[in-house]
């Protein structure tokens, strides 16, 4: 994606009452690593951690590229509903795309959200059955791969982040990866959504709102990685860099 066509995604994005609401509740945790400076050792482990999702991230584009084979074999299939297996087979690769979608791209930024919100204090606490200590408050990635991915959009949810930790709907997500859903002769599905019961499910709404979501965080963790990253630790860079956000906010 070119800087042109990012600016102009941005744009777009910043008119959607979704990406202001969301952005309220990420501001104040950019702002709070940015007042730390480098020198903070909360700051420091972030920035470490930043270092490494950045790694774990190329990974995940890359499994991207095995749903976009998914994406090209339910494109082959429209136009010849006629057949119930194939309109079974089209919602059946519609719920594996967002499923993929989720283990990958989904749960790498929901991870980055946790530790995100621990640098700025709140505690979030990972049980591990077969290591000492048994129970650590989690501070890196290595502490996070022992929770489960419900309890860290929850912990989002707690600390204030309740638009943002809509980009994954976790009980859609244990559906399909536990195969507990329905789909009729017509093709439609139901499954578990949103803390409901089986209800019917739009798959390609489901992913086209998770693929707009996450397009939006992506943005605003660009910011993250220019203030992190360059890590200041002299005060009068620190003001600077404040100042910056504060016109950028206008």
């Amino acid at each position: 994606m070119t800087k042109e066509s990012e600016n102009s995604w941005s744009r777009n994005f910043e008119e959607s009452p979704d990406y202001k609401e969301i952005k309220e509740e990420i501001d104040p945790l950019i702002t709070g690593l940015i007042i730390m400076g480098g020198e903070n050792i909360r700051f420091k482990q972030f920035k470490k951690s930043l270092t490494e999702w950045n790694i774990r991230y190329v990974k995940a584009i890359k499994t991207i590229d095995v749903v976009q084979y998914m994406q090209k074999l339910q494109i082959s299939l429209m136009g010849k509903e006629k057949n119930e297996d194939n309109r079974r087979l089209l919602t059946v690769i519609g719920l594996f795309r967002y499923l993929g979608l989720i283990e990958s791209i989904g749960a790498q930024f929901v991870d980055l959200l946790v530790l995100l919100l621990v640098a700025n204090g709140h505690e979030f606490h990972v049980e591990r059955e077969h290591e000492v200590p048994r129970i650590v408050h989690a501070t890196t990635l290595r502490d996070l791969r022992n929770a489960f991915l419900g309890p860290k959009v929850r912990f989002l949810e707690r600390c204030g982040l309740k638009k943002t930790s809509k980009l994954i709907d976790v009980d859609l997500r244990n559906s399909i990866a536990h195969l507990d859903f329905e789909i009729d002769e017509s093709g439609k599905v139901s499954a578990r959504s949103q803390g409901e019961s089986k209800k019917e499910i739009n798959v390609l709404q489901k992913i086209d709102e998770f693929n707009r979501r996450f397009l939006m965080l992506f943005f605003m963790f660009n910011e993250i990685q220019d203030h992190v990253l360059s890590a200041p630790t002299d005060k009068k860079l620190k003001v600077t860099h404040i100042k910056k956000r504060e016109v950028m906010q206008k």
